[in-house]
């Protein structure tokens, strides 16, 4: 029940943060995806709690955000980035109330987290070093294994080298490395800076998140298990992907980025700040005159643009 409901939300929540074409692809195009959502895997819980944690973000609820981040720590430690992407976002807007309390939330669940870990285990830090001892799930295994983080690349490549693999599992294997790396090509296209420019907490966790994979460096693990390493950035990597295609429809960053500069896809003039994924996909009302109005749906209130001109709510 867990692994269904935590697939079930992970989708749902890309589709409303990055479109449901991105939310399609990534539904069904990653094998390890669709694996740990029949057998369950703790990715996919850790997915539903970080996405929803930077949907309440985009709307504000800086509390609930934090704490579901928080929550998507004590599932995966990777998921730590959405916090700092929070932290670092809320000190720069001198959000500084806002940004205690999503701290003081991040600390409270962490103590909840470690205790039981000291009291039973003697060791708080229990869980980061099972991560970094050598008995990762390779203790018997006869050469080098690296370490937990290195240079980007090298556990890699030199995994690859050191320990010989099918041709069939290196072809998929650098097949999602490609992906990534091309998704990542694409986040340095203008339509993913405004983008980030309106959701700068969300670039940070994706790029932090890009970076802490492609650096990790045990050797017998950095290849073989990227397609699943890799699951929490495919929305990011589907949505730059598809929206940078010549397929992909061009208004979908408009209509997504938090700074609406006029919204040119439909000839609004002016600018206004949008607050989260507020800004919902216009519906075409014809006009009298034989013009047309697009009604939005931003902060909850019905916004029309009626012959390029923003109309009152």
């Amino acid at each position: 029940m867990t692994a269904v409901a935590g697939c079930v939300a992970s989708v749902w929540l890309t589709a409303r943060l990055f479109g449901t074409t991105a939310a399609g692809y990534f539904a069904f195009t990653n094998f390890a995806w669709l694996q740990v959502s029949y057998l369950g895997g703790s990715e996919l819980l850790a997915l539903a709690l970080g996405l929803g944690s930077l949907l309440a973000f985009r709307r504000d609820r800086i509390v609930v955000s934090a704490l579901l981040a928080s929550l998507a720590v004590t599932v995966r430690p990777l998921m730590f980035f959405a916090l700092v992407g929070i932290g670092l976002v809320l000190l720069y807007r001198k959000q500084f109330w806002q940004f205690l309390a999503a701290l003081g939330i991040g600390l409270g669940i962490g103590i909840l987290y470690v205790l039981p870990l000291a009291r039973y285990f003697g060791d708080p830090c229990l869980t980061v070093h099972t991560y970094t001892s050598r008995d990762y799930g390779a203790a018997k295994v006869v050469g080098p294994h690296g370490h937990l983080f290195g240079w980007p690349f090298h556990g890699i490549v030199v995994g690859t080298m050191t320990y010989p693999a099918p041709w069939t599992n290196l072809v998929l294997s650098f097949f999602w490395i490609a992906l990534v790396l091309l998704g990542v090509g694409m986040m340095f296209s203008s339509n993913f800076r405004k983008y980030a420019n309106g959701y700068p907490n969300e670039a940070i966790f994706c790029g932090l998140y890009l970076f802490a994979i492609f650096s990790y460096d045990y050797l017998i693990w950095a290849r073989s298990n990227f397609i699943r390493f890799c699951i929490p950035t495919l929305p990011f990597v589907f949505f730059c992907t598809v929206a940078s295609s010549a397929e992909g429809p061009q208004g979908d960053l408009e209509l997504l980025h938090g700074e609406c500069d006029g919204i040119r896809r439909f000839g609004c003039r002016g600018k206004k700040r949008i607050s989260g994924d507020a800004l919902k996909r216009p519906r075409r009302a014809g006009l009298p005159s034989g013009g047309n109005a697009y009604l939005f749906k931003v902060a909850g209130q019905s916004v029309r643009v009626t012959q390029g001109i923003r109309a009152d709510p």
